[in-house]
């Protein structure tokens, strides 16, 4: 009776199955881990939930908070394949932001600033809005219109940081002739006296071990690589208890 009653319980969550074989275990006391549980079986039922109960009892000085927990481990069903999973929206309708179609939106974006439709995007928006528009159901597909950007918090703070970085360009590039000489005139006191002499960087960078490469550089505070997705999804077996 009590074996049907937890079976019966234990089906009326769709994604575990019941195997023919499970049993039914008691936790013999408060502090028993997983591993050293008891399973009930028609020769100790009677043994078996009275020991619980004795040890619960010396716990607990009031008879109606003494509780015996029963446990029975069911099995999840099977999960689709985990890469066909990725391509597949949920059942709220968002996708995976896989990196097809991320590239997608990316795509989609970049050829309705080529055609005129929206204006430039910055680099740094342009990936947030690729992996917004990969979530959603159906917006990177070729004969969907383009989404309107979002305005929100993130979005506003990558336009700026597009903003930071158009400029940073701006200035490099109008000083690329002053970072491009072979010659650099520094000031030195000798005798009490400025002097500015024309030094050759090259010998500069030799003397203070500096590389022969402009330090500042572009764009290396942002790497549009992914997060790779992980190979396969993982059981969590020691909270199986816990469904």
């Amino acid at each position: 009776m009590l074996y049907e009653i937890v079976r019966a319980r234990a089906l009326l969550n769709p994604d575990y199955t019941w195997r023919d074989d499970s049993s039914i275990y008691v936790q013999p006391n408060h502090h028993t881990p997983q591993k050293n549980f008891r399973e009930i079986r028609e020769d100790n039922f009677e043994s078996v939930l009275e020991d619980a109960w004795r040890a619960e009892g010396r716990r607990l000085t009031i008879l109606a908070d003494i509780e015996v927990h029963l446990y029975a481990f069911v099995q999840p069903k099977k999960r689709r394949n985990n890469v066909a999973r990725r391509n597949v929206a949920g059942p709220n309708g968002l996708h995976r932001a896989t990196k097809a179609r991320t590239a997608a939106g990316i795509r989609k974006i970049t050829s309705s600033v080529q055609n005129g439709i929206i204006p430039r995007v910055g680099r740094i928006t342009m990936r947030l809005w690729g992996r917004h528009m990969a979530r959603r159901p159906e917006t990177v597909e070729d004969d969907v219109p383009l989404m309107d950007m979002p305005q929100n918090n993130t979005f506003r703070q990558t336009q700026h940081l597009d903003r930071e970085l158009d400029d940073l360009r701006q200035r490099r590039l109008e000083d690329r002739a002053f970072y491009n000489e072979e010659y650099r005139a520094l000031r030195f006191k000798i005798d009490g006296q400025v002097v500015e002499l024309q030094v050759e960087l090259r010998s500069l960078r030799e003397a203070l071990n500096l590389p022969d490469i402009d330090l500042h550089g572009l764009d290396d505070q942002y790497s549009g690589d992914d997060i790779p997705m992980p190979e396969n999804d993982m059981e969590d077996e020691d909270h199986a208890d816990l469904e």
